[in-house]
């Protein structure tokens, strides 16, 4: 019963996200952290003051949670490192019964289980899950502006949210208040936190991937090359299975139909919009077009004859 009710949750909890997509979770709490920030500037209530330390935990928190969730689905080396953060364990038959036919990720029930009610808290995962202390980073530039320019007093500024969200979310401190001033500048702490906290990932987790708009065309081009090489590999060894069966013409004409299908596809849908974006997005939808053709050509290969190796 517990493990459907925490399953029921998982699922539930991914489908209030923007996007449905940890990947994409920063969205998520900078445009929270946005309106809180516009519904404090504009209103004069002290009830409303009072609210902002729990409802800016909750995006930190989400933030937290999502970037564990990121992490862990990478597979290696995170999950590894990840073990000994995990208190409650499961046995193999439990684990087995628990994720058979559910839609949520390994990631996602880890992430369950990480505590996020201190600095420290999220200092121990990210530091264990990223192998690395947290105040390390690299700087790119010679000279560039540091993003948090004092850590240990945006952690005691951050720790000093966490005691107020606890005193508000669990007590009705009815004469401890907050004014709006003092609001903002929970609004901004957290929102430096989850700065840092992202810039530190780009800097470790996710180096190898594209930042800019011209990494992200390169590297989506390079995909794009990849899964074409593959694709020549795998028609080639098709092409002398039609010649073998007599039915090379057919096998040529359908290739080109779907040649032409993926131009038609990819210039018209993706590289005729304006902006700089749809260049690496249409590199991508064609990656994933190649990919799809790949596995059919080698699912036709494998079943006009078994015993054909499939390509590598």
């Amino acid at each position: 019963m517990k493990s459907e009710r925490l399953s029921k949750e998982l699922v539930e909890v991914r489908s209030r996200l923007f996007v449905r997509n940890w990947q994409a979770v920063i969205f998520d709490v900078g445009y929270r952290l946005l309106e809180l920030r516009k519904a404090v500037e504009s209103s004069d209530s002290r009830e409303m003051y009072r609210h902002t330390p729990v409802a800016v935990i909750a995006a930190l928190e989400t933030y937290f949670r999502g970037t564990i969730v990121d992490l862990v689905n990478r597979g290696e080396p995170y999950r590894s490192r990840v073990s000994d953060l995990v208190r409650d364990k499961v046995v193999i038959k439990d684990a087995i019964s628990f994720f058979h036919g559910e839609n949520f990720t390994f990631g996602e029930v880890i992430a369950n289980f990480a505590n996020c009610n201190s600095v420290s808290d999220i200092h121990t995962w990210l530091e264990t899950l990223l192998n690395i202390d947290p105040h390390d980073k690299r700087n790119g530039y010679i000279d560039a502006p540091l993003i948090i320019n004092d850590v240990n007093l945006l952690y005691r500024n951050v720790e000093e949210v966490f005691r107020l969200r606890h005193i508000f979310a669990h007590e009705a401190a009815a004469q401890h208040n907050v004014d709006k001033e003092h609001a903002l500048q929970m609004i901004n702490a957290i929102q430096d936190f989850t700065d840092g906290m992202y810039a530190v990932l780009w800097d470790t987790a996710f180096s190898n991937l594209p930042l800019t708009t011209r990494e992200l065309n390169q590297y989506t081009y390079q995909n794009y090359q990849e899964e074409n090489e593959k694709l020549m590999a795998v028609i080639a060894q098709a092409t002398r299975i039609a010649e073998r069966d007599g039915i090379s013409n057919w096998f040529v004409t359908n290739q080109k139909s779907w040649e032409s299908f993926c131009q038609g596809w990819i210039e018209q849908g993706y590289r005729n919009q304006n902006g700089s974006v749809w260049n690496s997005e249409a590199n991508s939808e064609h990656a994933t077009l190649i990919q799809q053709r790949t596995e059919m050509l080698i699912k036709w290969i494998s079943s006009r004859d078994p015993e054909i190796p499939e390509p590598v």
